[in-house]
């Protein structure tokens, strides 16, 4: 593919992405039905921030993103072990939205630069900066695919609440 069509695929996943956005209730977007690790909240930090270590940490560049969000967001956190009060819906929102115009602006020039320290993902190396790039969509659909079955189980078991008027007990850890 050349960075034109990777452009389009960036655009694509992102739209993806933020339309999975679409009529979440900040409520819902907390609920961690019975199963899961994470909430929906998380599922989209957790994008983000991802995106902002494999594009800028690779690439030799410090984070455009507030270090407070890698303590709410990055691999091995979880919601219940939360310190702070992570950001509305609608700020996750705009930072997904600005990290897209960011790595369209500033990494797409430097697809074909070497990273500056190797990758590996089950013995895969990944060597630059296009290559961490393509790596980061499949992530990021992966999580969408997290999001999408989220939500449905936040959205049975907040029925189920809201029918039998009861807790969310079974439902939700």
């Amino acid at each position: 593919m050349n960075q034109e069509q990777w452009l389009g695929q960036l655009r694509l996943v992102r739209s993806i992405t933020l339309r999975a956005m679409d009529g979440l209730t900040e409520e819902l977007a907390d609920l961690q039905p019975l199963g899961f690790s994470n909430t929906i909240r998380w599922q989209f930090g957790h994008i983000l921030t991802v995106q902002e270590t494999v594009v800028t940490h690779f690439a030799g560049d410090p984070p455009l993103l507030d270090p407070a969000l890698f303590r709410l967001f990055a691999n091995g956190t979880r919601p219940a072990d939360w310190k702070q009060p992570p950001p509305p819906l609608s700020e996750l929102y705009r930072l997904l939205e600005e990290q897209g115009e960011a790595i369209r602006r500033i990494y797409v020039p430097r697809w074909g630069e070497p990273a500056v320290k190797p990758f590996r993902r089950l013995g895969h190396p990944l060597h630059t900066i296009g290559e961490l790039f393509a790596f980061s969509l499949h992530h990021e659909g992966i999580h969408v695919g997290q999001i999408s079955c989220l939500r449905k189980a936040a959205e049975l078991a907040a029925a189920g609440r809201s029918e039998s008027g009861e807790a969310l007990g079974a439902a939700i850890e």
